[in-house]
C-alpha cells in the first residue's frame, strides 16, 4: 500500500530545513584553469591566412577559381593532417599550444610579404612556397583544435569539452 505524505499545502520541518541551508549556501564557481585556451582565435585567423593565400595567388597567377580551390584544398588536407599529428601530443599540452598560436601567427602574419617577395624574384618557385606555407599553417591550425579540446578535458574536469 502507498501512503501519501501530502502535497505542497502539508509542510514537511525537515525539507524546509534543508531547503533553507540550500539557499544560504552560495552557488560553486565552475573550476577555472590557470591558462584559458577558450580565447584562441587561431582557426578564425588560420581562415583569414587561407583568404589570404587564395587572394594572393588569384592575383598573382590568374584563374581565382582554380587557385582558390586548390588553396582551400590544400589547407583542409593539412588541417586533416595536422589533426592526426595531435596524437602524439601528450605532455605539456599547454606549452605546445602556446607555441602553435606563436608559430601560426608568424608563419600566417608573414606569408603574404614572403609570396610578394618570392613573385617578383622568381616565378617558378612561387606556387611550391605558396602550397608550402599553406600547408604549414593548415597543419598547425589542425593540431592545436584537438590540442585545446584535450587542455579543456583535463584542466576543466571535462565540464566544458563535452
Amino acid at each position: 500500500m502507498i501512503v501519501a505524505r501530502g502535497g505542497p499545502w502539508v509542510s514537511d520541518p525537515r525539507r524546509s530545513r534543508r531547503a533553507e541551508r540550500a539557499r544560504r549556501r552560495p552557488d560553486p564557481a565552475p573550476p577555472r584553469s590557470r591558462s584559458s585556451p577558450r580565447s584562441s582565435s587561431s582557426p578564425p585567423a588560420g581562415c583569414v591566412y587561407e583568404l589570404a593565400a587564395g587572394t594572393l595567388a588569384s592575383y598573382l597567377l590568374g584563374d581565382s577559381i582554380l587557385q582558390f580551390s586548390t588553396v582551400i584544398g590544400t589547407y583542409l588536407f593539412a588541417m586533416g593532417v595536422g589533426s592526426w599529428l595531435s596524437r602524439y601530443f601528450e605532455r605539456q599540452l599547454v606549452a605546445h599550444f602556446l607555441r602553435i598560436e606563436l608559430l601560426v601567427g608568424l608563419i600566417g602574419g608573414l606569408m603574404p610579404a614572403a609570396l610578394f617577395a618570392l613573385q617578383s624574384l622568381a616565378t617558378p618557385s612561387f606556387r611550391f612556397a605558396l602550397y608550402a606555407l599553406v600547408l604549414a599553417v593548415g597543419i598547425l591550425v589542425g593540431l592545436e583544435i584537438p590540442l585545446v579540446m584535450r587542455i579543456l578535458k583535463r584542466h576543466a574536469g571535462g565540464a566544458y569539452a563535452g
